[in-house]
Formats: C-alpha cells, structure tokens, sequence
C-alpha cells in the first residue's frame, strides 16, 4: 500500500460501488466477496496469498483467518448483512464501546464466535463484520475481554468518516508493526499516560565542559594524530600490517590462494599476435577448463568492524605470491560513490568498471584507435568478410571510415557490449585474471545489492575467466541468501570473526612504536605535574607504552571496549580515544602508571569512559559512543524504570543456559507472555525492545528484519552484556546515570540534584550514600 491516502481513495471509490449494488448482496458469501474481500486486499493492502478460509476449530469453522510471515494474527468472522446489530443513535463515526455493553448486545453471539476461534489459536486480535459493520477487538486482555472495549465502525459513513483509525487498526503495514496495541492501549488503560514531563537533576544544557591543563591540551593534539593513526583511516600501512590473523582468515588465505591460481592456469598462454588470439577467441573459451563457477564468486563475511576490506587488501597485497599477483587485476568498486538510486545502479556500476579498467589497462587512461580496433577485431572481421566485404576489397579508406564510425557507436551507446570487450581484452590480450571486487554495499537496499550481483555475475558468465569478491556483513549475507538471485549464481563465503580488541591494540600499537615521527623539537617545552614530576613534550612517544600499559596488558579495558561497541573495531578505537584524551584521565596518571608500571584504576577508566571531557555524563551523545541508561523510561508511558533491565536479565540467563545459538533466543510473543505475566502490559514491553533493539542491546535472530514480529526472536548482545553488568555492579555508572537520567517523579530528581550540587566533597560517602538511596526508591 502506496500510503494512506492512496488507501482511503479506494474505499471511497469502493463504497460508491457497494451503496449502488446493495440490494444484491444477500448473503454471507455475497458479503465476503464483495465487501469484505476487497476492504482487506484493495484498501488495506494485504494480499490474498495471506487469507486462509474456512479454517477448522473445535468448536466450528472460522471464516479468515490472515497470516503474516505464515503465521496466523487476525481473525475475521463474516456475517450477512443485517446480522450485526448497533443499538446507537450515532452511527456515521467510529466508537470505543464496552463488549459486555447494551450497545453491542445484538451483535454478542458475533463476537463470542470470533473470540473462540482467536483464542484457540492464539491470535490476538479478531473482528467480526458483514462488510458494513466492523467491530475490532482484543482476544486477551487484563480483567478479560468482555469488560474491556472494541473500536466499532457502525456504518459506512464510520469507516469514509474514522478511515485514519480503520486503517492503523488493521491495514497490513499497520497490522505488522503492532499499531493496534498502541490504539487499544489508549483506550483500555488510559490512566498510565503520564501527565508529568520527565525531569533529570542535571539537564544536558547544565553539563559543563571540563577545563584542561595546558599540558593536557599539547598531549589530546598528540594523542589525537596517534590515535588516528590507530584507527587507520588515513593509514592504509597499518590496517595491512596489523591485521589480526585467525584460523578463519588463515582457512580463507589458502582457499582464495588455490582458487585464483586454478583460474590462472586457465588464462591463455598462446603468445601470438592479437589478431590471432582475438579470432581464435570463442574456441578458446570453449577449450578452457576452468574451476566451479562458485569458485569465482566470492563473499567475505563478517560482522561490521571484523577487518573485511582490510583482509582483501592485504591479501592481494601480502598474501597472494607476486607472479600470481601480477597475473591479477583488481577492479575495485566503492558502493559509497553512489547516489543509491535503483533506477540507475546498472549504469553507475557499468561505467565504474570501465574508468577502473581503462586507467589500470592504457597510458593514456583509455584506449587509442588501434587498441579499440583490436578489442573490436572480431567485429572487423566479420564486417569485412560480411555486408561490408565489396567495400573492404575496393575501398579500404571507405570501409575504415565506416568501421570507426561503428566502433564509435559501439563505445559510446553501447557501455555495456565494451565493458566486455574490456574485459576479453584483459584475459586474452593481456593474460590477466580480472577480479571485480565489490565493496560496502551494506547499507543499501536488498534490490540495490540484487541488481549489483546479478550484473557481476551477468559479465562472469560472458568472458568466462573472471573473478568476483563481495566483502559483506553477516546481515547483508543473511538477507542475500534468502533471495532467488543468490541461489542462481553459485558462490562461495568465508566468514572473517572479530578479532580480540587486545590484540588490535597490541599490534597496531606496535606498529606505530617503530614508526612513530617525533614531535617538533622546536617548541622545547617542559611541564612539572602536580606531583613533581617533570615531563618533555618531545619525549611524548613513550607515552605509546602508557598506552599499551592501559588497553593491552589489562584484559578488562579492552574486554569492556569490545562489549560495549559489540567488537567493532572502528568504535573501540575512538572509543578509547575518548577515554584517553578525557580530563577525567589527569596526565599524572598517566605518568604515574608509565613510571610504576601500576596499571590504571578500574573506576578512573569507567570514570572517563562515562563523562569524556564533560563533568558528568551526557545522555545526547550516548548512543554515539557505545553507553546508554539502561534505566529511562519512555516519555509516553508510565512503565517501571527497570523493565530494560530486566529484559536484559531474561535474555541474559537465556544466553547463558542455552545448548545452541536457537536456545539462547527468545520470541518476542514469549517474551511479552512472560512480562505479562508479572502485569507488565505488552505496550511497554514491545516499546522496550524496539529501544534494546536500536540501541543493540538486543539483536534479532534474522538481522536482516527490521520490524519486531511475534515470531522473531531476540537475543542479548555482548553490549546488552556489558551494560547489564554496568548496570547491577559498578557505583560510577550508578551514580552518573542517577544525575543524568530523566525519570518521572520531579521530587525525587529536585532531591538528586541537590544532593549533587550540594557543597560537600565529591567523595563524601554520606553524599554517595543518599543519592543512591534516593534513586533506588525511585526505581
């Protein structure tokens, strides 16, 4: 469905035929295929592909029921015309009325019939209708269904007058997301919406920056460029030098070795002159004995940050012999250079491949005429022995000048008929195995990815001998697999794990240790510390090993870096950057843990990881830096503060007790089971996940779905981990979370913030001891 408005165009069209053909719907069946039918698949787009009919009960035969993703979520019982009965003077708007109610008497054997069949089957949601009146109701409700109400659509004019609430009710797109339990919750507990904004004891705007000494200043510039370096986005060097190898990635290195030298051994070795190898070329290419076609369709998986298009470089770069590399030629395309656009993706990649191959093939970075006359010699042949034969033998400059205006037409109209000729050209011409390597398509759409596949693999099958390399994620894999294109072309994947945060930095920082420049010597400056201890700026390399000391030899920093960016290693990088650069983290502790060897504080590392350069934590940049409160509440809803913590509990124990990745997951619908149980509405809980879900505390089975059905099942993260334990166990995320996070009672944060701004001393127990005490009552 277009959208709502496309929607409601429709039913207005479709009631004007309905109104005129009244008198001939008779009958139950009459209703359903004249009505009914087309409300659902015409308005409300779902397709008839989702209706099953005529379904078996114990206690009879429903009449729909409607599927999504082939499980069963709305009932619908049909009812002939005049059956339904409404007992209201108000019949052209749509209303909220009490089942067990006077109003609804009439139509109660209705609804007690539909409500069997829904319960049995465990749907939660079911209607009844004859096509003119709708009555929609919950199956399962708190104090039951019979003293709770339905939305009821009298008439007609209700549903052209009240189509917004008919349609978030149950369109499909609507029905999928779960729209309708927002709708009945305003109605069945109207009561939890809060009427008090939530308030924090330290509003965001109140958070100041901390000031930092003029050393401090010298150092972040420095710590800065090093740790850019780290990071590798303006070092190509180290992202190949430090890659963290694994027996994945060893596996995937032998594999690749092997396949791209089983294809060179196929590529011609004939030494002749091009015209000879251009027209022996389709008999060559029916002589070839090249490998498995999945042999050369390649996929690098791994997640995001696990080092995919770092593995690829190094490995054409280090890895590959070089007299099997230099029989290579790589092609690389960066899907970031495009608009995204589906509509022209194909010509985008065609003429991306082309300036690719004519830069790596010619000096002049394209083809010169007899370069072109020779890529196009089989073309020349046939024309001069063909339609063009009499010219050719009488006049050669006249059949020349055709032939170029020919090869002109053929470059310039058609890109795709000479991105083939390339790449013939690189295999017989050149002896070259072209390797078309495809690279960030992540974050496009699946049909953008479809239509990027189907064209490689397109021009594979043409020219036979070439080499196609697909680094994606673990979603994009998954998603991918599930569509009709990639069972077609076959393929093969190697999956590339996450390397240990530790080890990244050990490497990288040993790396830089050889390599790094020395600061300038011509500001000679000299620094004495709080303690002390006097320090040369230009001496500041070693602050390399203080660096090694805090994210290499303690396991924790970096185990606690991996978990809350879930082992990114673009995050954990500037995460630590963070950390290190952060006023909380004073230079002379960092001197005192260079000179004694002692390694840094536990709760200073947590400390700075938290607040960074502010005096307390800021919740607006939460998300950009891997923490979250786990204990805010949604600004709508008067749920309990700590339901995301103990959904992350739930799933915690479910992780840990699980034989197989299928136990440690849980359905959303049992979780929602679950927590309703304890009287949490299931409102709250869905809001909750979709919350864990975004902020990866919580990952679905299938990342590749976006919307959280009854059936997909989630799973706790090793961020949905880590917060857990910053959550139960550490007093400094306690602490910092208790003055930033909005809650709903004003009083209690009025008291929190005194208590923090109070003029005490900022270790004071007695302080500590009533801000928690303060926050813990309120949770």
């Amino acid at each position: 469905m277009a959208s709502i408005d496309v929607a409601e165009e429709k039913l207005n069209f479709l009631i004007d035929e309905i109104r005129k053909d009244i008198p001939a719907i008779e009958s139950e069946e009459d209703a359903k295929v004249k009505i009914i039918n087309r409300i659902f698949n015409e308005c409300l787009g779902w397709s008839f592909t989702q209706f099953n009919c005529e379904n078996n009960h114990e206690n009879g035969f429903s009449d729909y029921i409607l599927k999504i993703n082939g499980e069963p979520s709305l009932v619908v019982e049909a009812k002939r015309i005049g059956i339904l009965g409404i007992e209201s003077a108000v019949i052209d708007k749509y209303r909220t009325l009490k089942i067990s109610g006077s109003v609804l008497k009439p139509s109660s054997e209705g609804i007690k019939q539909a409500h069997s069949y829904a319960s049995e089957a465990g749907i939660p949601i079911a209607v009844v209708t004859d096509g003119i009146t709708w009555i929609i109701f919950k199956t399962w409700v708190k104090g039951g269904y019979r003293e709770k109400e339905a939305f009821v659509f009298p008439s007609l004019d209700a549903l052209k007058n009240s189509f917004s609430i008919f349609y978030e009710l149950l369109a499909y797109e609507c029905f999928d997301n779960k729209i309708y339990n927002t709708l009945f919750d305003q109605v069945h507990n109207n009561r939890e919406q809060l009427n008090l904004p939530l308030t924090a004891a330290l509003e965001p705007h109140e958070i100041s920056i901390l000031q930092k000494s003029p050393i401090s200043f010298d150092l972040e510039k420095i710590f800065n460029g090093f740790f850019t370096q780290l990071i590798g986005d303006e070092n190509s060097e180290i992202m190949k030098e430090c890659f963290v190898e694994s027996n994945e990635s060893r596996i995937a290195d032998y594999s690749l070795e092997k396949i791209t030298q089983s294809v060179l051994n196929n590529l011609p070795k004939d030494q002749s002159h091009l015209e000879s190898e251009l027209s022996n070329l389709i008999q060559g290419n029916v002589d070839a004995q090249i490998p498995a076609d999945s042999d050369l369709s390649v996929f690098i998986v791994g997640p995001t940050g696990s080092g995919k298009t770092t593995y690829i470089d190094r490995f054409f770069s280090k890895i590959l012999p070089k007299n099997t590399r230099d029989q290579c030629l790589t092609i690389n395309i960066n899907c970031l250079d495009a608009s995204g656009d589906e509509a022209h993706v194909i010509s985008w990649m065609t003429e991306s491949i082309i300036s690719a191959l004519e830069k790596k093939l010619f000096m002049e970075g394209f083809p010169v005429y007899n370069e072109l006359k020779g890529m196009y010699f089989s073309d020349y042949r046939r024309m001069s022995t063909g339609h063009l034969k009499k010219i050719y033998e009488n006049d050669k400059k006249l059949f020349d000048e055709k032939f170029s205006d020919f090869l002109g037409k053929e470059v310039q109209e058609n890109r795709e008929g000479y991105l083939e000729k390339l790449l013939h050209f690189v295999i017989h011409n050149r002896r070259k195995l072209p390797i078309i390597i495809v690279d960030n398509t992540d974050e496009f759409t699946l049909e953008f990815k479809i239509q990027v596949f189907q064209l490689c693999n397109a021009y594979k099958r043409k020219v036979k001998l070439c080499m196609l390399m697909f680094p994606v994620t673990d979603k994009t894999a998954w998603s991918f697999s599930k569509t009709d294109i990639f069972t077609i072309h076959q393929s093969r994947s190697f999956f590339l794990p996450t390397p240990a945060p530790r080890e990244v930095f050990r490497k990288r920082i040993e790396f830089l240790n050889q390599k790094l420049i020395k600061a300038d010597n011509n500001e000679r400056r000299e620094y004495l510390s709080s303690k002390g201890i006097r320090i040369a700026l230009n001496d500041i390399s070693n602050f390399a090993k203080v660096l090694e000391d805090v994210f290499v030899e303690n396991n924790f920093t970096a185990k606690t870096l991996g978990e809350l960016t879930n082992y990114n290693i673009r995050s954990i990088m500037n995460l630590s950057k963070r950390i290190i650069t952060s006023p909380v983290m004073k230079i002379e502790d960092l001197i005192t843990s260079f000179v004694t060897t002692e390694p840094i504080n536990y709760t200073k590392f947590i400390d700075a990881l938290l607040r960074g350069d502010y005096e307390a934590y800021k919740s607006s940049t939460g998300e950009d830096f891997g923490v979250i409160s786990t204990f805010k509440v949604n600004s709508s809803r008067s749920h309990s503060p700590l339901l995301n913590l103990r959904i992350l509990a739930l799933l915690r124990i479910k992780k840990f007790n699980g034989r197989d990745v299928n136990e440690q997951h849980l359905t959303v619908q049992s979780l929602i089971n679950y927590f309703e149980a304890l009287g949490v509405d299931s409102i709250d809980i869905e809001l909750c996940l979709k919350e864990l879900v975004m902020t990866r505390l919580v990952e679905p089975y299938d990342p590749s779905t976006s919307v959280l059905s009854d059936v997909q099942m989630l799973a706790i993260t090793y961020k949905g981990l880590a917060h857990y334990e910053l959550s139960t166990k550490n007093s400094v995320y306690f602490y910092q979370m208790a003055i930033t996070t909005a809650i709903s009672d004003p009083t209690v944060a009025s008291d929190i913030r005194s208590c923090y701004k109070s003029d005490k001393f900022f270790s004071d127990k007695k302080r500590w001891s009533h801000l928690f005490e303060q926050l813990k009552a309120y949770l």
